[in-house]
């Protein structure tokens, strides 16, 4: 048996798939031929673009932006006002943070200051990525990476707290992202 929970104010694009226990919440936006595995949940504001993998397992939180051509791994965690651009890939239980200020109860003021990760960068499994924190371009954030700090483009990062290893080889970039649009 199918169960399958999508708004009637969810905007599916073209042959979208949602699989059995996922839930898509009101005013979320999925592009055409883009797919959501199995109890994974897709609060509400949310736009996820063209030809882009949710895996199983994955929460995104309400206001998150996931570009086209993306693949979003099991047990990922995408907190409150990220943002993913094209062509990202986020590696098995990702987990972005938004707020510097942890307490107790609700009776307080949230500054939300959401990690961004840009056109082309690569997350493995297991990063934690802190508060806006931005990862460049077609950065590397290799496996169990803890990022404290912004991440310049085309760079390799590494560790607890993560630290540059070297640049990302040319032979590993993508096309720029202007040319990649032609």
């Amino acid at each position: 048996m199918k169960s399958v929970l999508i708004s009637k104010k969810a905007k599916l694009g073209k042959d979208v798939y949602i699989a059995q226990g996922a839930i898509i919440q009101d005013d979320v936006e999925i592009g055409d031929y883009s797919r959501v595995f199995e109890y994974s949940i897709v609060k509400s504001k949310t736009r996820i673009g063209s030809r882009t993998t949710v895996g199983n397992h994955v929460c995104i939180e309400p206001g998150v932006t996931v570009g086209g051509q993306c693949s979003v791994w099991s047990q990922s965690h995408l907190t409150s006002g990220l943002i993913v651009e094209d062509r990202v890939f986020l590696g098995p239980m990702l987990m972005t943070t938004n707020t510097k200020r942890i307490r107790f109860g609700r009776a307080y003021e949230v500054d939300v200051e959401a990690p961004v990760i840009r056109y082309g960068a690569r997350i493995g499994a297991a990063v934690v990525i802190l508060p806006g924190v931005e990862i460049g371009e077609q950065a590397l954030i290799g496996a169990g990476s803890v990022v404290t700090k912004s991440v310049p483009p085309r760079e390799i990062w590494v560790g607890n707290p993560a630290r540059k290893l070297r640049n990302v080889p040319q032979d590993e970039l993508l096309p720029d992202k202007e040319k990649d649009k032609e």
